[in-house]
């Protein structure tokens, strides 16, 4: 189960980011639109994570605080 992630925000839509952790791993996190307003690219954030784990997928959704 995965509850955190930290790492820098490589690129920035309105409801979804990818940050790279320091382990080299990319993770793609969907997010809201008020987080997406409080961050921003390059700058290193730590999430918060809901994981979705459905027949046809698997989705982490993130969030600044618990």
């Amino acid at each position: 189960m995965v509850v955190g992630i930290e790492g820098i925000i490589t690129k920035k839509e309105p409801t979804f980011i990818i940050v790279k952790c320091a382990s080299g791993l990319s993770y793609g996190i969907f997010i809201s639109l008020f987080c997406s307003a409080k961050i921003q690219t390059q700058e290193k954030h730590e999430f918060f994570i809901t994981q979705i784990i459905k027949e046809d997928s698997n989705k982490f959704y993130g969030f600044l605080d618990k």
